[in-house]
């Protein structure tokens, strides 16, 4: 579900920017209001070809998302508005309540925040966050996660890590350079340098 929801929002190669959890404490504050992955940028109003969004938040329910827990408080079609998160009245609040498992997602442009914690327990969950594989990830998987689990990955997972649409790196100059994948087929050859002819 969580595959199939992303790539409707971000088209059939979207990658995977970054991987987390927001856990509330018992007695943890409401958290801020605010947009993902940066300011504000509106829907184009002619050109077809832009699509938004260009990236989408992904919130998976560990344990029961409640009222008393801390659950996500949304502000519904505010990824359409541009306006300060901290204008926006309680009043147009909505709460994301479910079971363990239930998935949220939604467009990074949209206001949220999590709640007040005022449960007794702690309130779980796991983030995902995505983008369009034309926007550079807030972390480089290709560098980062062990060569043996790189292999051991399907070919979707090294597509979500990054290793067919990566941004190379000048290694010496004039040459660039990326990490290779098995089974990975890159959108452009760095690793083959710049010939002179090329220059």
């Amino acid at each position: 579900a969580l595959v199939a929801g992303m790539e409707y929002l971000l088209g059939p190669d979207y990658i995977l920017s970054d991987m987390g959890a927001r856990s509330p404490m018992s007695g943890m504050a409401a958290q801020g209001l605010h947009r993902d992955g940066g300011p504000f940028m509106p829907n184009p109003s002619r050109d077809v070809h832009a699509v938004l969004p260009l990236a989408a938040q992904s919130m998976i329910a560990l344990s029961e998302f409640t009222a008393e827990n801390g659950a996500t408080r949304m502000v519904p079609r505010s990824h359409l508005r541009d306006c300060d998160p901290s204008s926006i009245p309680a009043e147009e609040e909505q709460l994301f309540i479910g079971d363990p498992g239930t998935v949220l997602i939604y467009d990074n442009r949209m206001i949220h925040g999590g709640g007040p914690n005022t449960a007794e327990k702690v309130r779980y969950s796991i983030q995902g966050f995505f983008c369009r594989s034309t926007n550079r990830p807030f972390c480089d998987h290709t560098r980062s996660i062990p060569r043996e689990l790189v292999e051991e990955a399907t070919p979707l997972m090294r597509r979500l890590w990054g290793f067919e649409c990566q941004s190379a790196w000048e290694e010496s100059a004039r040459n660039f350079k990326i990490v290779e994948a098995p089974g990975a087929k890159p959108k452009f050859d760095y690793n083959r340098g710049i010939d002179e002819a090329d220059r």
